[in-house]
């Protein structure tokens, strides 16, 4: 474990659990960022289709 071995095995599942939690909130901001940008039309890389 490294540097970590201080910690107890409490701190150590709180540390992972907020890992975690910092994960889902970036994949919540990404997508969110995305559908901002598909409204303004930014970032738009979709299909073109000629009729």
């Amino acid at each position: 474990m490294g540097i970590d071995r201080h910690f107890t095995d409490a701190e150590l599942q709180a540390t992972r659990q907020y890992q975690q939690n910092v994960a889902e909130i970036r994949k919540e901001i990404a997508a969110v960022s995305e559908e901002l940008d598909r409204r303004s039309g930014a970032g738009s890389r979709g299909l073109i289709y000629i009729v």
